[in-house]
């Protein structure tokens, strides 16, 4: 016990610990400068703004700055040159390691098309949300007589119908028709007898009335469908028969000519 008390506080074993110390704080040092080495540790890059370059002026904008880039997105906006940077993250003026990877977003040199979504028979906001996911935007509000009141009943472009599926420039603005519910207006009830679908529905439509096929007799295919004549209305025509604007004609089809005699 004594010779270990005895060594425990010899200048040998002094020495021993304070080398034992030496040892500990110098390889924390050099581990310590091995890592801010490797990641840079304090050194950083301004991220320059590329908005409005060209995808063919990056790498002379970026020559010398030890950073890459990619393109992530391409969208269109008629107000931005087209062809040129219009996004990018991280931002302009953001501090990066070096060899960081900059996303860029493109402005279109083509505009892209959309097909027009079907928004017939639901409610107004619910059609003017839908059509905001589209890129559509809404040109005039037009309110007419039906019995869907609040509800949409088509899309317009210069009093024309734009059915869905209709292949048009994203960004475009396009009329809206809304139903204001029945009018207590009355007109002749029209004869829609041996009209086509196509012929009716333009017909009705100046009148401020709806058309609703029940069924299609006979027709294939939709080419078809196009010859199909009105064998069948209700309201059931008469000379004296009047209906209310806003009212809705359901019609039967049939692609065979001997049932519209």
């Amino acid at each position: 016990m004594k010779s270990v008390l005895k060594f425990v506080f010899s200048k040998a074993f002094l020495v021993n610990i304070i080398l034992a110390i030496l040892l500990l704080y110098l390889g924390f040092v050099s581990i310590e400068h091995y890592l801010d080495a490797y990641t840079k540790h304090g050194d950083s890059i301004t991220v320059p703004d590329l908005s409005g370059y060209t995808v063919e002026e990056l790498d002379e904008v970026l020559r010398g700055k030890n950073l890459r880039y990619a393109i992530s997105d391409s969208i269109f906006n008629p107000k931005k040159k087209k062809g040129t940077i219009i996004d990018q993250h991280p931002k302009a003026e953001t501090q990066v390691k070096e060899n960081r990877k900059i996303y860029l977003t493109i402005n279109s040199k083509i505009k892209q098309r959309v097909a027009v979504p079907d928004v017939a028979d639901v409610s107004l906001k619910q059609a003017l949300s839908i059509l905001e996911t589209y890129g559509i935007k809404i040109k005039n509000k037009i309110y007419v007589p039906s019995e869907l009141q609040g509800n949409v009943l088509r899309l317009e472009n210069a009093g024309e119908e734009i059915t869905p599926g209709t292949m048009i420039d994203r960004g475009s603005a396009l009329d809206i028709v809304i139903g204001q519910g029945q009018s207590d207006e009355v007109i002749a009830l029209p004869n829609l007898t041996t009209k086509s679908f196509s012929e009716a529905k333009s017909y009705l439509r100046e009148r401020a009335l709806n058309l609703l096929p029940i069924n299609w007799v006979g027709c294939a295919t939709e080419s078809d469908s196009l010859s199909a004549r009105i064998i069948k209305q209700e309201p059931e025509w008469t000379e004296e028969s009047v209906i209310n604007l806003g009212k809705t004609i359901n019609v039967w089809l049939s692609c065979d000519s001997v049932n519209t005699n």
